[in-house]
């Protein structure tokens, strides 16, 4: 059974999580998040371009590299 959601409230991030941190995206649109069981909005987040997807993916090579993630 899930958790009430008077008791949980849950948090939407304001950035783009990349490099272990959050961080603003390249422009400043968002997407809705749905709650794919009652079809209403959770919140919006952060759309990301895609040179945000190419920094992500960059921050990801540079901590495999360094070892930092573990396979």
């Amino acid at each position: 059974m899930l958790p009430n959601r008077s008791k949980y409230e849950l948090a939407c991030p304001r950035g783009l999580f990349i490099g272990n941190a959050f961080v603003r995206p390249q422009l400043r649109g968002t997407l809705p998040v749905i709650n794919p069981y009652t079809e209403k909005l959770v919140c919006t987040s952060p759309a990301a371009t895609a040179a945000d997807v190419e920094r992500a993916v960059e921050a990801a090579v540079a901590a495999l590299e360094s070892g930092q993630c573990r396979s």
